[in-house]
């Protein structure tokens, strides 16, 4: 449960410093762009760790 809870945490870090990031490299972009991008980072990213999740579950038979 714990790595969970490290994996959520983690994606509040990243989202919040993507918005940062994206604002500084894109300074006169309207504030919906850099939502709009920053959301669908965070989208691929829970994706792929969906993903990750559906291959570590065991297979039944």
């Amino acid at each position: 449960m714990g790595k969970w809870i490290s994996i959520f945490l983690m994606m509040i870090i990243i989202s919040t410093l993507l918005f940062f990031l994206v604002g500084a490299l894109l300074e006169d972009a309207q504030p919906t762009d850099i939502v709009t991008i920053v959301i669908s980072l965070q989208c691929s990213l829970i994706i792929t760790l969906l993903i990750a999740i559906l291959e570590k579950l065991p297979k039944k038979k």
